[in-house]
C-alpha cells in the first residue's frame, strides 16, 4: 500500500512541477527559434530599400564521352 501512495505522489508531483515549468520552457524555445530566423536579417549592413541580385555565372554542362551509348529517338505521330 506504501508503494503505491509513493508512486502515486510521485506521479502528481510531476504532473504539478510540468505544469509550472512547461510555460517557461516553451516560450524560451520559441524566442530561441525566432533568434535564430531573424536576427540573421537583421545583422546585414545594406540599406533598406535597396535591392541586390546576386549573379551566379552560367557553367557549362560536362558530359563525359564515355557515360553511355547514345540513342536518338523518333516522334510518332
Amino acid at each position: 500500500m506504501k508503494v503505491l501512495l509513493i508512486i502515486l505522489l510521485s506521479i502528481l508531483a510531476l504532473q504539478w512541477l510540468a505544469k509550472r515549468l512547461m510555460p517557461y520552457l516553451i516560450l524560451r524555445f520559441i524566442q530561441r527559434q525566432t533568434s535564430r530566423q531573424f536576427g540573421a536579417k537583421d545583422s546585414s549592413a545594406k540599406k533598406e530599400g535597396r535591392v541586390y541580385v546576386k549573379r551566379t555565372t552560367v557553367t557549362e554542362k560536362k558530359i563525359d564521352k564515355n557515360l553511355g551509348e547514345y540513342v536518338e529517338y523518333e516522334e510518332i505521330t
